[in-house]
């Protein structure tokens, strides 16, 4: 057995073995990669869910004071979503691996070389003499003639050999302080190499079948899913199935009073059902509306959806259990709408296509604004002052036909706003104020 052939990997202990230390390195700091982006969109969704949300709601009284207290609290529970959850357990799993890879990194045995004075079993600076009579000592005890079933005996004595050579010849200890090895440079190299137990043949079949799994099933398979899930939804995050309902629900005839019931049918709010415990609320919403709702046009379905956009943008009292998905509905509604614009105005430019004419495009837009501001009548301009109520409104339009746009009105001072001067004072302090508050916007 020649001297190289001792230095190659065994599972029992011989003198130079495998090492894992820098594949652990290395696995943690691809793990590192991965949790630190992580982490940070955690903590930052964490953050954003702390701070008030009561400014992003509440703009220029667009929504009632009910909406914007529930607005406010849907604001800061939203960071605990099923998605949230899965980056959390997923930075826990990669941070206790990490820390465990490090640990093992940290407690494993160095890589170790040809020490001659290890192997010996005698001190460094020890003298010739000492040398010999330790190599003696153990020629005697690990000599190939005393243990002839004993290849490890064997080995040991090629070891003893080369280190009483490497510590006595002039040329082989100039070898083992220059190559580490008394024989000169050979074809030893340090390197990064997979971990141990990916290379150990009862392991074989199992890695294998491992990255034929990863390599010809999860990675394909996860690409064709999310080229699958990626190509529903447009560049703002819309279904793009959305254009049958808007190809149906449109024309050149289309009003703002129409448009509830084509936003309502969005798929986006196909998950919005009735459930038991709402019925009652349901029930009632529907007899504060009947008028409004349309007529069947095609198959109604999320009915409580167009039913909650009508509903809000009448002003009329919706119950508690439908509020949490009224809030869904005033959070992606913006988009559709904008969408849905886009939309009408996409198909004049495309001959021989359907067309809806400018003047659905703008009713479209006249609608959008209507349901920024939480209003149905396009003239009710100081509904949009939270403290200004329908019975207010009713109150003020019964004396002054055209009260006064909410530019005009900023423009006069308090004392000469006619239309609030036959409200209670404290009412019309509170509306001032508000009214001042907006900011004045030049067009």
């Amino acid at each position: 057995m020649s001297f190289r052939d001792t230095f190659t990997r065994d599972d029992s202990d011989s003198n130079l073995q495998y090492d894992d230390t820098a594949s652990y390195y290395y696995i943690s700091t691809i793990l590192v990669v991965i949790a630190i982006p992580l982490a940070w969109n955690v903590v930052k969704n964490i953050l954003a869910s702390l701070k008030s949300s009561d400014e992003k709601v509440n703009r220029a009284g667009q929504i009632s004071s009910d909406l914007i207290k529930g607005a406010a609290e849907m604001t800061k529970k939203k960071v605990i979503t099923g998605g949230f959850l899965i980056k959390v357990f997923i930075l826990i799993v990669v941070t206790l691996f990490t820390y465990q890879l490090l640990s093992r990194a940290a407690s494993h045995k160095q890589l170790k070389g040809f020490d001659p004075y290890e192997i010996l079993e005698v001190e460094r600076g020890a003298t010739e003499k000492e040398i010999r009579r330790a190599y003696r000592a153990m020629a005697k005890r690990f000599h190939p003639d005393k243990n002839p079933d004993d290849p490890q005996a064997t080995a040991k004595f090629l070891l003893i050999t080369k280190a009483h050579e490497c510590l006595t010849d002039e040329k082989a200890k100039v070898n083992c302080e220059r190559f580490g090895n008394p024989d000169g440079p050979g074809t030893f190299h340090v390197s990064i190499a997979l971990p141990s137990f990916l290379v150990e043949k009862k392991n074989q079949v199992a890695v294998l079948v491992f990255f034929f799994l990863i390599i010809l099933v999860v990675i394909p398979g996860g690409v064709v899913y999310w080229y699958n899930e990626t190509s529903k939804y447009d560049e703002k995050g819309v279904i793009n199935d959305n254009g049958k309902i808007f190809y149906a629900g449109l024309n050149e005839n289309t009003i703002p009073k129409n448009l509830p019931e084509v936003l309502g049918h969005c798929y986006e709010f196909s998950e919005i059902p009735v459930l038991p415990s709402q019925q009652q609320d349901f029930f009632n919403l529907k007899r504060e509306i009947e008028d409004e709702i349309p007529k069947k046009k095609y198959e109604t379905r999320n009915m409580k959806t167009i039913m909650s956009i009508i509903g809000y943008l009448n002003r009329k009292p919706i119950g508690p259990t439908l509020q949490k998905d009224l809030l869904v509905v005033l959070k992606k509604s913006p988009v559709l709408i904008q969408s849905m614009a886009e939309f009408a105005m996409k198909f004049q430019k495309i001959k021989g296509a359907k067309s809806f004419g400018l003047r659905c495009a703008l009713n479209i837009i006249d609608f959008g604004q209507m349901f920024f501001q939480g209003i149905w009548d396009q003239d009710a301009y100081l509904l949009q002052l939270p403290s200004f109520d329908a019975e207010s409104y009713q109150l003020v339009t019964k004396k002054f036909k055209k009260p006064g746009r909410i530019q005009e009105l900023q423009s006069l001072p308090p004392d000469q706003r006619k239309c609030f001067q036959i409200l209670d004072e404290p009412l019309r302090n509170k509306l001032n104020q508000e009214l001042d508050a907006l900011p004045k916007l030049a067009v």
